[in-house]
């Protein structure tokens, strides 16, 4: 009867305007505020940040409010989902039986950290098994029979699963995406470059996904409406070596309408391609043009022939930053990890070739050496950026922007004419020509690295604002790099 009533003087048209301002989209705006603020673990947002539980507290008291706007909010509660290793089963649970809240998840994140999904190995566990792990995932194993449904819904057979792999939040986790149809922002932290754990489970799934022995079944159903992904990793101890390429960026060329790409701390090479058997290498070779618009690979490492890969199948990309570790945790000793940078500026120099691939559609660019663990020693120039059509803004410095120093021409004779903005940095350590920068205080360990409180501080900006050749050309700074 209050239902009636209620209605009869408010329509749900206002009261759908009312929850919308109670909505909280916490992977999107807090997975996004995770990447500029320091939180406990580093680029990982804290269990339901204070607004997130505010809106979700706002929204599950006006679902109980009567028939009305239980039927109205409910799927509000749904729209973004980040799940915990406790609620997995019942989540998954009412996806299956109410399809219609997984077509109301717009966004999901996925943490690996123990509030959220926990990585393991399950074979330690298995020989070694914790009272607390058993108690943090004791639900999981009792409600395999869920999970192996879920899978059988999709195609996927997972009969006979094993009590310690049910276990595996990573496992349950991605299995929701098959359930969020309309999902259309992914945010997924996963642990350090050499931890294998969740980031291996996460590459192949989507690997699974885009192969072709299923047909392209699982691609249409998982990802029809993604359209923005973001992924970070922990960097590792500085004394730790990284083991292994990663194939995600490869894989998520193949997601037909993400715009927007953005990965953190990672490794990849055209290495990457060979993971694993088959799998990737046969996803990759589908040869699918990305949608991807907007692409960022931050304190990633990589080389100049991984990053063609890329961008030969982007050929709408207009955002490009691409910030690059020094490659110094690669391990030296790993015959597959070939792809360090030498003291052979042409190391960086290759990257001039692949860049000219979007010279017609990029608008801004952004190229930058990460120096804050490890120092990058080499100096090389991305190339004459005159004919980039499209360019609005670029942000560079010394490593990608030094001449050869035999070349008489300056920095502004391989600029457009014209830029929005402008930025030119140099680091304090630069050996370039006319640049010698100032020394650190500490010299850097057997392996190249720095302490993190020396580093910091070490960068200076030359130029930074819009660009007018005939006006500010005799501004810039020119870098070169000395002869090797």
């Amino acid at each position: 009867m209050h239902d009636d009533i209620m209605g009869l003087f408010i329509p749900a048209e206002i009261w759908v305007h009312v929850i919308q301002f109670v909505t909280h989209d916490c992977p999107r705006i807090c997975g996004e505020r995770a990447q500029r603020e320091p939180y406990p673990v580093v680029g990982i947002p804290t269990i339901a940040c204070d607004e997130a539980k505010l809106a979700r507290s706002t929204l599950w008291a006006l679902s109980l409010t009567g028939k009305t706007l239980h039927r109205l909010a409910t799927p509000s509660l749904y729209r973004s989902i980040t799940p915990d290793v406790r609620m997995l089963p019942c989540l998954l649970r009412t996806m299956i039986s109410n399809p219609e809240l997984g077509l109301a998840t717009r966004s999901l994140g996925l943490y690996n950290q123990h509030d959220f999904l926990p990585s393991f190995s399950p074979r330690s566990r298995l020989q070694n098994p914790t009272p607390a792990w058993i108690q943090l995932t004791g639900n999981l194993a009792s409600e395999r029979w869920m999970f192996e449904l879920a899978a059988k819904e999709v195609g996927i057979s997972y009969s006979g699963l094993t009590e310690i792999a049910a276990r595996d939040p990573w496992k349950w986790a991605l299995m929701l995406l098959f359930y969020c149809p309309n999902i259309q922002h992914l945010d997924i932290a996963t642990g350090a470059w050499s931890q294998q754990s969740c980031s291996s489970k996460v590459n192949t799934f989507f690997g699974l996904c885009f192969s072709d022995d299923r047909d392209g079944k699982l691609t249409r159903q998982a990802f029809p409406s993604l359209k923005s992904i973001t992924r970070r990793s922990v960097r590792p101890p500085q004394t730790e070596h990284v083991e292994g390429a990663d194939p995600f960026v490869f894989l998520m060329l193949n997601v037909p309408k993400l715009k927007d790409l953005s990965i953190r701390s990672t490794f990849f090479d055209s290495t990457s391609l060979n993971v694993d058997g088959s799998t990737f290498t046969t996803a990759h070779r589908q040869g699918r043009l990305s949608a991807i618009e907007n692409l960022a690979l931050e304190n990633c490492f990589f080389d100049a022939s991984a990053l063609r890969e890329i961008l030969q199948r982007t050929p709408r990309l207009r955002i490009l930053k691409i910030v690059v570790d020094s490659g110094r945790h690669i391990d030296p000793h790993n015959p597959g990890n070939q792809s360090r940078f030498t003291a052979d500026p042409n190391s960086l120099n290759d990257f001039a070739d692949v860049l000219y691939l979007v010279k017609n559609t990029l608008e801004e660019l952004t190229v930058l050496a990460d120096n804050t663990t490890s120092y990058m020693f080499q100096s090389g120039w991305i190339g004459n950026l005159r004919r980039f059509s499209k360019l609005r803004k670029l942000k560079i410095d010394n490593h990608f922007w030094s001449l050869p120093a035999n070349r008489p021409e300056t920095s502004a004779d391989h600029l457009p004419d014209r830029l929005e903005h402008l930025s030119i940095q140099m680091d304090r350590q630069a050996d370039v020509e006319g640049y010698i920068g100032l020394s650190l205080s500490d010299d850097p360990d057997e392996d190249g690295f720095y302490s993190e409180e020396h580093i910091q501080g070490t960068t200076d900006v030359l130029y930074d604002g819009a660009y007018e050749k005939a006006v500010d050309a005799l501004k810039l700074p020119t870098f070169r790099y000395p002869s090797h």
